[in-house]
């Protein structure tokens, strides 16, 4: 059986656009430690589109 797996990889696509976690939450209006705890832990599909949007891709960019 061949399991394809996705990680996601918001905080690494957030640095590459050269942003900080502090910008993106601050665009989301919700704190650092907010995004940064949702993103450790297990993010809703709704959480990560916002989280694309605020960032300015798509949200199949945050797995890899």
């Amino acid at each position: 059986v061949n399991t394809i797996m996705s990680t996601l990889k918001a905080k690494e696509v957030i640095k590459e656009k050269g942003m900080t976690i502090e910008e993106v939450a601050s665009r989301m209006g919700i704190t650092k430690g907010s995004l940064s705890a949702a993103l450790s832990g297990n993010p809703t599909v709704i959480y990560l589109t916002r989280v694309a949007d605020a960032i300015d891709c798509d949200i199949r960019d945050l797995f890899r």
